[in-house]
Protein backbone atom coordinates (compact mmCIF):
# COMPACT_ATOMS: atom_id res chain seq x y z
CA UNK A 1 0.00 0.00 0.00
CA UNK A 2 2.86 2.14 -0.03
CA UNK A 3 1.97 3.69 -3.94
CA UNK A 4 -1.01 5.40 -2.01
CA UNK A 5 2.09 7.27 -0.20
CA UNK A 6 2.79 9.25 -3.02
CA UNK A 7 0.06 11.38 -3.40
CA UNK A 8 -1.72 9.33 -6.04
CA UNK A 9 -5.36 8.88 -6.66
CA UNK A 10 -6.94 6.07 -7.77
CA UNK A 11 -10.25 6.24 -9.81
CA UNK A 12 -12.58 3.14 -10.92
CA UNK A 13 -14.75 3.61 -14.02
CA UNK A 14 -17.42 0.96 -14.70
CA UNK A 15 -17.30 1.18 -18.37
CA UNK A 16 -19.79 -1.35 -18.64
CA UNK A 17 -22.33 1.15 -16.39
CA UNK A 18 -21.58 3.56 -19.32
CA UNK A 19 -22.39 1.79 -22.38
CA UNK A 20 -25.87 2.98 -22.19
CA UNK A 21 -25.89 6.07 -20.43
CA UNK A 22 -26.08 9.67 -22.19
CA UNK A 23 -24.62 11.51 -18.97
CA UNK A 24 -21.95 14.04 -19.48
CA UNK A 25 -19.89 11.73 -17.29
CA UNK A 26 -19.90 9.18 -20.39
CA UNK A 27 -18.60 12.10 -22.67
CA UNK A 28 -15.75 13.31 -20.48
CA UNK A 29 -14.59 9.98 -19.99
CA UNK A 30 -14.57 9.51 -23.69
CA UNK A 31 -12.74 12.60 -23.70
CA UNK A 32 -10.30 12.24 -21.10
CA UNK A 33 -9.40 8.52 -22.63
CA UNK A 34 -8.80 10.34 -26.42
CA UNK A 35 -6.73 12.75 -25.11
CA UNK A 36 -4.57 10.36 -23.29
CA UNK A 37 -4.04 7.50 -26.02
CA UNK A 38 -3.08 10.83 -27.88
CA UNK A 39 -0.58 11.93 -25.16
CA UNK A 40 0.80 8.42 -23.99
CA UNK A 41 -0.52 8.59 -20.77
CA UNK A 42 -2.84 5.58 -21.14
CA UNK A 43 -1.33 2.80 -22.27
CA UNK A 44 -2.74 -0.42 -23.77
CA UNK A 45 -2.31 -3.99 -21.57
CA UNK A 46 0.74 -5.58 -22.40
CA UNK A 47 0.21 -8.37 -24.50
CA UNK A 48 2.12 -11.66 -26.40
CA UNK A 49 0.71 -11.91 -29.49
CA UNK A 50 0.66 -15.17 -31.47
CA UNK A 51 -0.35 -16.04 -35.24
CA UNK A 52 -3.70 -17.87 -36.15
CA UNK A 53 -1.77 -21.02 -36.62
CA UNK A 54 -0.30 -20.74 -33.21
CA UNK A 55 -4.04 -21.43 -31.43
CA UNK A 56 -2.82 -24.63 -29.48
CA UNK A 57 0.65 -22.81 -28.15
CA UNK A 58 -1.59 -19.82 -27.27
CA UNK A 59 -4.08 -21.83 -25.35
CA UNK A 60 -0.69 -23.49 -23.29
CA UNK A 61 1.10 -20.15 -22.60
CA UNK A 62 -2.55 -19.37 -21.06
CA UNK A 63 -2.50 -22.44 -18.80
CA UNK A 64 1.28 -22.20 -17.16
CA UNK A 65 0.08 -19.35 -15.83
CA UNK A 66 3.16 -17.19 -16.68
CA UNK A 67 1.09 -14.97 -18.36
CA UNK A 68 1.13 -11.26 -17.61
CA UNK A 69 -1.30 -8.67 -19.52
CA UNK A 70 -3.68 -10.05 -22.48
CA UNK A 71 -2.91 -13.67 -25.09
CA UNK A 72 -4.13 -12.46 -28.28
CA UNK A 73 -4.19 -14.11 -32.04
CA UNK A 74 -3.07 -12.04 -34.59
CA UNK A 75 -5.36 -12.80 -37.70
CA UNK A 76 -4.05 -10.15 -39.92
CA UNK A 77 -1.56 -6.59 -39.93
CA UNK A 78 -3.20 -3.61 -38.94
CA UNK A 79 -4.12 -1.53 -41.99
CA UNK A 80 -2.74 2.08 -41.47
CA UNK A 81 -5.58 3.69 -43.75
CA UNK A 82 -8.83 5.04 -42.35
CA UNK A 83 -11.01 3.73 -44.99
CA UNK A 84 -9.98 0.57 -45.94
CA UNK A 85 -11.45 -2.38 -49.06
CA UNK A 86 -13.01 -5.57 -47.19
CA UNK A 87 -10.46 -8.30 -48.31
CA UNK A 88 -10.91 -12.63 -47.86
CA UNK A 89 -8.85 -14.13 -44.98
CA UNK A 90 -8.54 -17.48 -45.03
CA UNK A 91 -7.63 -18.91 -41.83
CA UNK A 92 -6.73 -23.10 -42.06
CA UNK A 93 -8.69 -24.82 -39.29
CA UNK A 94 -9.64 -28.33 -38.77
CA UNK A 95 -13.64 -28.96 -40.01
CA UNK A 96 -15.92 -30.11 -38.52
CA UNK A 97 -19.82 -32.01 -39.33
CA UNK A 98 -22.61 -30.52 -38.44
CA UNK A 99 -26.37 -31.38 -39.23
CA UNK A 100 -29.42 -29.29 -40.38
CA UNK A 101 -31.56 -29.86 -37.42
CA UNK A 102 -34.64 -29.16 -39.91
CA UNK A 103 -33.49 -31.73 -42.33
CA UNK A 104 -34.16 -35.29 -42.61
CA UNK A 105 -31.35 -37.91 -42.82
CA UNK A 106 -31.93 -41.62 -44.00
CA UNK A 107 -29.82 -44.19 -42.72
CA UNK A 108 -30.27 -47.05 -45.38
CA UNK A 109 -29.30 -50.41 -43.22
CA UNK A 110 -29.26 -48.10 -40.29
CA UNK A 111 -30.73 -50.68 -37.77
CA UNK A 112 -27.31 -52.62 -38.19
CA UNK A 113 -24.24 -52.09 -35.31
CA UNK A 114 -22.95 -49.38 -37.39
CA UNK A 115 -25.89 -47.75 -38.24
CA UNK A 116 -27.07 -47.21 -34.39
CA UNK A 117 -23.66 -45.86 -34.17
CA UNK A 118 -23.94 -43.03 -37.29
CA UNK A 119 -27.57 -42.59 -36.30
CA UNK A 120 -26.64 -41.27 -32.73
CA UNK A 121 -23.67 -39.34 -34.46
CA UNK A 122 -25.60 -37.22 -36.40
CA UNK A 123 -27.91 -36.62 -33.80
CA UNK A 124 -25.05 -35.20 -31.41
CA UNK A 125 -24.32 -33.09 -34.33
CA UNK A 126 -27.53 -31.91 -34.53
CA UNK A 127 -30.19 -33.82 -36.33
CA UNK A 128 -33.39 -34.34 -34.82
CA UNK A 129 -35.59 -35.94 -38.11
CA UNK A 130 -34.02 -39.18 -38.29
CA UNK A 131 -34.99 -42.44 -40.85
CA UNK A 132 -33.91 -45.67 -40.57
CA UNK A 133 -34.15 -48.66 -42.71
CA UNK A 134 -34.00 -52.17 -42.42
CA UNK A 135 -36.39 -54.92 -44.60
CA UNK A 136 -36.65 -57.10 -41.66
CA UNK A 137 -37.77 -54.22 -39.04
CA UNK A 138 -36.89 -53.76 -34.89
CA UNK A 139 -35.75 -57.23 -34.65
CA UNK A 140 -33.65 -56.75 -31.08
CA UNK A 141 -33.66 -55.65 -27.69
CA UNK A 142 -30.53 -52.99 -28.22
CA UNK A 143 -32.33 -51.56 -31.33
CA UNK A 144 -35.65 -50.50 -29.42
CA UNK A 145 -33.81 -49.12 -26.71
CA UNK A 146 -31.70 -47.09 -28.71
CA UNK A 147 -34.40 -45.63 -30.36
CA UNK A 148 -36.99 -45.36 -27.09
CA UNK A 149 -33.80 -43.08 -25.55
CA UNK A 150 -33.76 -41.01 -28.98
CA UNK A 151 -37.69 -40.65 -28.71
CA UNK A 152 -37.05 -39.71 -24.78
CA UNK A 153 -34.89 -36.86 -26.22
CA UNK A 154 -37.02 -35.34 -28.68
CA UNK A 155 -35.79 -36.94 -31.68
CA UNK A 156 -38.16 -38.11 -34.46
CA UNK A 157 -37.20 -41.73 -35.25
CA UNK A 158 -38.72 -43.52 -38.09
CA UNK A 159 -38.58 -46.74 -39.42
CA UNK A 160 -39.08 -47.61 -42.70
CA UNK A 161 -39.08 -51.35 -44.15
CA UNK A 162 -39.08 -50.00 -47.96
CA UNK A 163 -36.92 -52.23 -49.77
CA UNK A 164 -34.57 -49.63 -51.65
CA UNK A 165 -33.02 -52.40 -54.16
CA UNK A 166 -36.41 -52.03 -56.20
CA UNK A 167 -37.19 -48.37 -57.87
CA UNK A 168 -40.94 -48.12 -55.92
CA UNK A 169 -39.42 -48.61 -52.96
CA UNK A 170 -37.03 -46.08 -52.49
CA UNK A 171 -39.13 -43.65 -54.45
CA UNK A 172 -41.26 -44.67 -51.31
CA UNK A 173 -38.82 -44.38 -48.79
CA UNK A 174 -37.89 -40.51 -49.70
CA UNK A 175 -41.56 -39.84 -50.28
CA UNK A 176 -42.23 -40.92 -46.54
CA UNK A 177 -38.90 -39.11 -45.58
CA UNK A 178 -39.94 -36.13 -47.05
CA UNK A 179 -42.89 -35.67 -44.88
CA UNK A 180 -41.00 -35.11 -42.01
CA UNK A 181 -38.87 -32.35 -43.54
CA UNK A 182 -36.42 -31.55 -46.59
CA UNK A 183 -34.26 -34.30 -46.93
CA UNK A 184 -30.42 -33.17 -46.08
CA UNK A 185 -28.48 -36.87 -45.95
CA UNK A 186 -28.68 -40.12 -47.51
CA UNK A 187 -26.30 -42.75 -45.60
CA UNK A 188 -26.11 -46.41 -47.39
CA UNK A 189 -24.75 -48.87 -44.95
CA UNK A 190 -26.62 -51.80 -46.05
CA UNK A 191 -23.88 -54.81 -46.74
CA UNK A 192 -24.58 -58.71 -47.01
CA UNK A 193 -21.75 -61.21 -46.93
CA UNK A 194 -21.18 -63.92 -49.85
CA UNK A 195 -17.77 -64.93 -49.54
CA UNK A 196 -16.49 -67.55 -51.63
CA UNK A 197 -13.24 -68.08 -54.37
CA UNK A 198 -14.15 -67.09 -57.27
CA UNK A 199 -14.91 -70.59 -59.05
CA UNK A 200 -17.62 -71.24 -56.28
CA UNK A 201 -19.48 -68.29 -56.56
CA UNK A 202 -22.47 -68.39 -58.19
CA UNK A 203 -24.96 -66.19 -60.10
CA UNK A 204 -27.35 -65.84 -57.00
CA UNK A 205 -24.34 -65.19 -54.85
CA UNK A 206 -23.34 -62.07 -56.73
CA UNK A 207 -27.18 -61.15 -56.84
CA UNK A 208 -27.61 -61.45 -53.15
CA UNK A 209 -24.63 -58.96 -52.54
CA UNK A 210 -25.17 -56.55 -55.49
CA UNK A 211 -28.78 -56.34 -54.80
CA UNK A 212 -28.36 -53.85 -50.79
CA UNK A 213 -25.15 -52.02 -52.89
CA UNK A 214 -25.58 -51.41 -56.28
CA UNK A 215 -29.63 -52.03 -56.81
CA UNK A 216 -30.13 -50.03 -54.03
CA UNK A 217 -27.66 -46.98 -54.26
CA UNK A 218 -28.91 -46.92 -58.23
CA UNK A 219 -32.39 -46.35 -57.21
CA UNK A 220 -31.61 -44.19 -54.07
CA UNK A 221 -29.31 -41.19 -56.85
CA UNK A 222 -32.23 -41.49 -59.39
CA UNK A 223 -35.09 -40.80 -57.07
CA UNK A 224 -32.53 -38.22 -54.90
CA UNK A 225 -32.05 -36.11 -58.18
CA UNK A 226 -35.27 -35.77 -58.42
CA UNK A 227 -37.02 -35.32 -54.98
CA UNK A 228 -34.03 -33.79 -53.19
CA UNK A 229 -33.15 -30.82 -54.63
CA UNK A 230 -31.24 -29.38 -51.15
CA UNK A 231 -29.04 -32.58 -50.63
CA UNK A 232 -26.04 -32.08 -48.65
CA UNK A 233 -25.26 -35.39 -48.31
CA UNK A 234 -25.05 -38.66 -50.42
CA UNK A 235 -22.91 -41.23 -48.62
CA UNK A 236 -22.34 -44.63 -49.55
CA UNK A 237 -19.93 -47.42 -47.26
CA UNK A 238 -17.63 -49.10 -49.41
CA UNK A 239 -14.84 -51.58 -48.19
CA UNK A 240 -11.03 -51.61 -48.49
CA UNK A 241 -11.63 -55.06 -50.33
CA UNK A 242 -12.90 -52.75 -53.04
CA UNK A 243 -9.80 -50.75 -53.61
CA UNK A 244 -7.18 -53.20 -52.33
CA UNK A 245 -8.84 -56.34 -52.78
CA UNK A 246 -9.27 -59.27 -50.56
CA UNK A 247 -9.08 -62.75 -51.45
CA UNK A 248 -13.07 -64.71 -51.55
CA UNK A 249 -14.63 -61.26 -51.67
CA UNK A 250 -14.88 -60.81 -55.67
CA UNK A 251 -18.40 -60.24 -55.50
CA UNK A 252 -18.31 -57.74 -52.78
CA UNK A 253 -15.97 -55.70 -54.38
CA UNK A 254 -17.57 -55.90 -57.68
CA UNK A 255 -20.88 -54.03 -55.61
CA UNK A 256 -19.19 -51.68 -53.84
CA UNK A 257 -16.79 -50.62 -56.80
CA UNK A 258 -20.18 -49.95 -58.60
CA UNK A 259 -20.97 -47.46 -55.89
CA UNK A 260 -17.88 -45.37 -56.15
CA UNK A 261 -18.65 -45.23 -59.44
CA UNK A 262 -22.36 -43.94 -59.54
CA UNK A 263 -20.82 -41.31 -56.48
CA UNK A 264 -18.47 -40.35 -59.43
CA UNK A 265 -20.55 -39.70 -61.51
CA UNK A 266 -22.62 -37.59 -59.08
CA UNK A 267 -19.74 -35.41 -58.24
CA UNK A 268 -19.01 -34.86 -62.33
CA UNK A 269 -22.45 -32.87 -62.63
CA UNK A 270 -22.44 -31.17 -59.42
CA UNK A 271 -24.29 -33.34 -56.75
CA UNK A 272 -22.68 -34.53 -53.87
CA UNK A 273 -21.43 -38.21 -53.91
CA UNK A 274 -19.09 -39.54 -51.29
CA UNK A 275 -17.61 -43.54 -51.25
CA UNK A 276 -16.00 -44.60 -47.81
CA UNK A 277 -13.69 -47.02 -48.12
CA UNK A 278 -13.66 -48.62 -45.15
CA UNK A 279 -11.36 -51.77 -43.71
CA UNK A 280 -12.59 -53.88 -40.73
CA UNK A 281 -14.87 -52.11 -38.80
CA UNK A 282 -14.29 -53.14 -34.28
CA UNK A 283 -16.69 -53.30 -31.63
CA UNK A 284 -19.78 -54.10 -34.04
CA UNK A 285 -21.05 -54.62 -37.35
CA UNK A 286 -19.65 -57.61 -39.47
CA UNK A 287 -16.84 -58.52 -38.62
CA UNK A 288 -17.55 -58.78 -34.52
CA UNK A 289 -20.52 -60.57 -35.54
CA UNK A 290 -18.84 -63.08 -37.86
CA UNK A 291 -15.12 -63.27 -37.32
CA UNK A 292 -14.24 -62.61 -33.65
CA UNK A 293 -13.18 -59.89 -31.73
CA UNK A 294 -11.24 -56.37 -32.26
CA UNK A 295 -7.46 -58.01 -32.67
CA UNK A 296 -9.29 -60.16 -35.88
CA UNK A 297 -6.94 -59.72 -38.61
CA UNK A 298 -8.76 -58.94 -41.88
CA UNK A 299 -6.78 -58.56 -45.44
CA UNK A 300 -4.37 -57.45 -43.41
CA UNK A 301 -5.77 -54.31 -41.26
CA UNK A 302 -7.06 -54.84 -37.86
CA UNK A 303 -10.55 -53.80 -36.58
CA UNK A 304 -10.72 -49.81 -36.79
CA UNK A 305 -12.56 -48.54 -33.20
CA UNK A 306 -16.27 -46.72 -33.55
CA UNK A 307 -14.75 -43.74 -31.96
CA UNK A 308 -11.95 -43.49 -34.40
CA UNK A 309 -14.29 -44.47 -37.31
CA UNK A 310 -17.18 -41.37 -36.23
CA UNK A 311 -13.77 -39.09 -35.61
CA UNK A 312 -12.91 -40.15 -39.12
CA UNK A 313 -16.42 -39.45 -40.73
CA UNK A 314 -16.00 -36.00 -39.25
CA UNK A 315 -12.83 -35.33 -41.61
CA UNK A 316 -14.14 -37.74 -44.55
CA UNK A 317 -18.06 -35.38 -45.22
CA UNK A 318 -15.70 -32.46 -45.70
CA UNK A 319 -13.36 -33.45 -48.71
CA UNK A 320 -14.24 -33.02 -51.96
CA UNK A 321 -13.32 -36.03 -53.49
CA UNK A 322 -15.95 -39.17 -54.48
CA UNK A 323 -14.00 -41.90 -53.34
CA UNK A 324 -12.00 -41.97 -49.88
CA UNK A 325 -10.69 -44.47 -47.08
CA UNK A 326 -9.55 -45.42 -43.69
CA UNK A 327 -8.30 -48.27 -42.58
CA UNK A 328 -5.72 -49.23 -39.49
CA UNK A 329 -2.94 -51.38 -40.75
CA UNK A 330 -1.90 -53.86 -38.95
CA UNK A 331 1.68 -54.32 -39.91
CA UNK A 332 2.10 -50.82 -38.57
CA UNK A 333 0.94 -51.74 -35.32
CA UNK A 334 2.28 -54.87 -35.13
CA UNK A 335 6.09 -53.23 -35.87
CA UNK A 336 5.77 -50.37 -33.58
CA UNK A 337 9.31 -50.63 -31.68
CA UNK A 338 9.25 -50.52 -27.81
CA UNK A 339 11.42 -47.66 -28.08
CA UNK A 340 9.52 -45.78 -29.97
CA UNK A 341 6.46 -46.48 -27.76
CA UNK A 342 8.55 -44.89 -25.03
CA UNK A 343 10.09 -42.09 -26.79
CA UNK A 344 6.05 -41.52 -27.82
CA UNK A 345 4.94 -42.03 -24.14
CA UNK A 346 7.22 -39.23 -22.59
CA UNK A 347 7.65 -36.39 -25.13
CA UNK A 348 3.55 -36.50 -25.65
CA UNK A 349 3.22 -35.96 -21.79
CA UNK A 350 6.04 -33.56 -21.50
CA UNK A 351 4.26 -31.52 -24.30
CA UNK A 352 1.34 -31.61 -22.60
CA UNK A 353 2.94 -30.07 -19.54
CA UNK A 354 5.20 -27.18 -21.31
CA UNK A 355 8.23 -29.29 -20.67
CA UNK A 356 11.10 -28.80 -23.73
CA UNK A 357 13.65 -30.63 -21.93
CA UNK A 358 13.29 -33.34 -20.38
CA UNK A 359 16.69 -33.81 -19.10
CA UNK A 360 16.17 -30.25 -16.88
CA UNK A 361 13.10 -32.72 -15.07
CA UNK A 362 13.63 -34.95 -11.96
CA UNK A 363 12.29 -38.44 -12.95
CA UNK A 364 11.19 -38.61 -9.12
CA UNK A 365 9.09 -35.88 -9.38
CA UNK A 366 5.06 -36.64 -9.79
CA UNK A 367 2.91 -34.94 -12.49
CA UNK A 368 1.30 -32.50 -9.84
CA UNK A 369 4.44 -31.49 -8.57
CA UNK A 370 5.56 -30.13 -12.03
CA UNK A 371 2.27 -28.19 -12.40
CA UNK A 372 -0.19 -30.11 -13.61
CA UNK A 373 -3.53 -28.75 -13.45
CA UNK A 374 -6.99 -30.54 -14.08
CA UNK A 375 -6.91 -29.39 -17.84
CA UNK A 376 -3.44 -30.92 -18.68
CA UNK A 377 -4.83 -34.15 -15.86
CA UNK A 378 -7.60 -34.30 -18.28
CA UNK A 379 -5.78 -34.21 -22.16
CA UNK A 380 -2.76 -36.46 -20.38
CA UNK A 381 -5.40 -39.21 -19.69
CA UNK A 382 -7.19 -38.75 -22.95
CA UNK A 383 -3.84 -39.11 -24.45
CA UNK A 384 -2.46 -42.38 -22.59
CA UNK A 385 -5.91 -43.94 -23.66
CA UNK A 386 -6.35 -43.05 -26.77
CA UNK A 387 -2.47 -43.65 -28.22
CA UNK A 388 -0.92 -46.11 -25.82
CA UNK A 389 -3.93 -48.44 -24.46
CA UNK A 390 -2.97 -47.07 -21.05
CA UNK A 391 -6.18 -46.60 -18.69
CA UNK A 392 -5.76 -44.75 -15.26
CA UNK A 393 -7.70 -42.57 -12.94
CA UNK A 394 -7.05 -39.22 -12.92
CA UNK A 395 -5.80 -39.66 -8.99
CA UNK A 396 -3.33 -42.08 -10.68
CA UNK A 397 -2.25 -39.23 -13.17
CA UNK A 398 -1.36 -36.82 -10.23
CA UNK A 399 0.97 -39.63 -8.73
CA UNK A 400 2.89 -40.51 -11.95
CA UNK A 401 6.44 -39.83 -12.45
CA UNK A 402 8.40 -39.18 -15.59
CA UNK A 403 10.34 -42.37 -14.17
CA UNK A 404 7.22 -44.74 -13.79
CA UNK A 405 5.94 -43.23 -17.10
CA UNK A 406 9.83 -44.46 -18.91
CA UNK A 407 8.73 -48.40 -17.17
CA UNK A 408 5.42 -48.16 -19.12
CA UNK A 409 6.49 -47.28 -22.50
CA UNK A 410 9.14 -50.32 -21.74
CA UNK A 411 6.61 -52.59 -21.31
CA UNK A 412 3.88 -51.12 -23.52
CA UNK A 413 2.16 -54.21 -24.17
CA UNK A 414 0.65 -54.81 -20.53
CA UNK A 415 -1.58 -52.01 -20.22
CA UNK A 416 -2.24 -50.58 -16.94
CA UNK A 417 -5.87 -50.19 -15.75
CA UNK A 418 -7.53 -48.28 -13.41
CA UNK A 419 -6.99 -51.53 -10.79
CA UNK A 420 -3.85 -51.03 -10.69
CA UNK A 421 -2.80 -48.47 -7.70
CA UNK A 422 -0.14 -46.13 -8.13
CA UNK A 423 1.71 -45.14 -4.88
CA UNK A 424 3.63 -42.06 -4.33
CA UNK A 425 6.96 -43.41 -5.36
CA UNK A 426 5.28 -44.11 -9.03
CA UNK A 427 5.32 -48.04 -7.91
CA UNK A 428 2.06 -50.04 -9.71
CA UNK A 429 0.83 -52.62 -7.80
CA UNK A 430 -2.06 -54.94 -8.07
CA UNK A 431 -5.10 -54.84 -5.67
CA UNK A 432 -5.82 -56.52 -2.60
CA UNK A 433 -8.40 -59.68 -3.23
CA UNK A 434 -10.46 -58.43 -0.26
CA UNK A 435 -12.81 -60.93 1.06
CA UNK A 436 -15.61 -57.97 0.76
CA UNK A 437 -15.62 -57.73 -2.41
CA UNK A 438 -19.14 -58.75 -4.26
CA UNK A 439 -18.86 -62.01 -6.10
CA UNK A 440 -21.47 -62.86 -8.72
CA UNK A 441 -20.29 -66.29 -10.14
CA UNK A 442 -22.95 -68.33 -7.47
CA UNK A 443 -26.23 -66.65 -8.59
CA UNK A 444 -28.65 -69.20 -7.98
CA UNK A 445 -31.37 -68.40 -10.40
CA UNK A 446 -31.46 -66.55 -13.38
CA UNK A 447 -34.89 -65.44 -13.14
CA UNK A 448 -36.02 -65.01 -9.53
CA UNK A 449 -39.64 -66.24 -9.05
CA UNK A 450 -40.58 -64.21 -5.95
CA UNK A 451 -40.57 -59.97 -6.30
CA UNK A 452 -39.85 -59.69 -2.25
CA UNK A 453 -37.77 -61.91 -0.15
CA UNK A 454 -36.51 -61.50 3.48
CA UNK A 455 -32.35 -61.13 3.44
CA UNK A 456 -31.16 -62.73 6.61
CA UNK A 457 -29.63 -60.10 9.02
CA UNK A 458 -28.41 -59.17 12.78
CA UNK A 459 -31.94 -58.38 13.65
CA UNK A 460 -33.51 -59.56 16.59
CA UNK A 461 -36.49 -61.68 16.00
CA UNK A 462 -38.87 -59.75 17.76
CA UNK A 463 -37.24 -55.85 17.06
CA UNK A 464 -39.92 -53.65 15.79
CA UNK A 465 -37.29 -51.60 13.87
CA UNK A 466 -37.87 -50.44 10.53
CA UNK A 467 -37.05 -52.62 7.84
CA UNK A 468 -35.11 -51.60 5.20
CA UNK A 469 -35.95 -52.54 1.37
CA UNK A 470 -33.04 -52.71 -1.30
CA UNK A 471 -33.85 -52.60 -5.16
CA UNK A 472 -31.68 -55.72 -6.91
CA UNK A 473 -28.43 -54.71 -8.92
CA UNK A 474 -28.28 -54.95 -12.49
CA UNK A 475 -28.26 -59.01 -12.49
CA UNK A 476 -31.98 -58.77 -11.13
CA UNK A 477 -31.39 -60.75 -7.82
CA UNK A 478 -30.16 -59.79 -4.41
CA UNK A 479 -28.39 -63.09 -3.60
CA UNK A 480 -24.85 -60.90 -4.19
CA UNK A 481 -26.56 -58.45 -1.49
CA UNK A 482 -26.63 -61.06 1.32
CA UNK A 483 -22.89 -60.34 2.89
CA UNK A 484 -23.87 -56.90 3.54
CA UNK A 485 -27.24 -57.32 5.20
CA UNK A 486 -25.76 -59.81 7.20
CA UNK A 487 -23.79 -56.85 8.73
CA UNK A 488 -27.03 -54.82 9.38
CA UNK A 489 -29.13 -54.98 12.80
CA UNK A 490 -32.43 -54.48 11.46
CA UNK A 491 -34.88 -56.22 9.36
CA UNK A 492 -34.09 -56.55 5.39
CA UNK A 493 -35.73 -57.14 2.24
CA UNK A 494 -34.78 -57.47 -1.07
CA UNK A 495 -36.45 -56.55 -4.45
CA UNK A 496 -36.01 -58.83 -7.32
CA UNK A 497 -36.94 -58.07 -11.16
CA UNK A 498 -39.36 -60.82 -11.66
CA UNK A 499 -40.73 -61.78 -15.43
CA UNK A 500 -43.88 -59.37 -14.58
CA UNK A 501 -41.64 -56.62 -13.86
CA UNK A 502 -42.38 -53.54 -16.19
CA UNK A 503 -39.09 -52.76 -17.97
CA UNK A 504 -40.36 -49.61 -20.20
CA UNK A 505 -38.90 -46.98 -17.66
CA UNK A 506 -37.53 -46.52 -14.29
CA UNK A 507 -40.40 -44.84 -12.97
CA UNK A 508 -42.68 -47.61 -13.73
CA UNK A 509 -40.36 -50.29 -12.23
CA UNK A 510 -40.69 -47.74 -8.65
CA UNK A 511 -44.27 -47.78 -9.05
CA UNK A 512 -44.29 -51.71 -9.45
CA UNK A 513 -42.23 -52.05 -6.46
CA UNK A 514 -44.32 -49.70 -4.15
CA UNK A 515 -47.49 -51.62 -4.92
CA UNK A 516 -45.80 -54.81 -3.98
CA UNK A 517 -44.36 -52.95 -0.74
CA UNK A 518 -47.64 -51.14 0.50
CA UNK A 519 -50.39 -53.09 -1.33
CA UNK A 520 -53.84 -51.05 -2.10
Amino acid sequence: MAVFLKNISFHGILLDALFESDSLAKQEVVRLVNEGIKSGAVQPLPATVFTETQVEQAFRFIGSGKHIGKVVLKIRNEEPQKMVAPTTKVVTAIPRTYMNPEKVYILVGGLGGFGLELANWLILRGATKIVLTSRSGIRTGYQCLCIRRWREMGINVVVSTADCAKGKGASQLITEASQLGTVGGIFNLAAVLRDAFIENLTEADFKTVCLPKIDATKNLDVSSRTHCPELDYFVVFSSISCGRGNVGQSNYGLANSAMERICEARQSVGLPGAAIQWGAIGDVGLILETMGDNDTVVGGTLPQRMSSCLATMDNLLQQPHPVLASMVLAEKRQGASDSGNQVGLLEAVANILGIKDLKTVSAQLTLADLGMDSLMGAEIKQTLERNFDLVLSAQEIRTLTFGRLSELGNCGSEPVTTSTVIDSNGTATPPAQDSTQIQFENVPELMPSEVIVRIPSRAVADTKSTPIFIVHPIEGVVSALHSLAAELPIPIWGLQCTKDAPLTSIPDLAKYYIKVIVPS
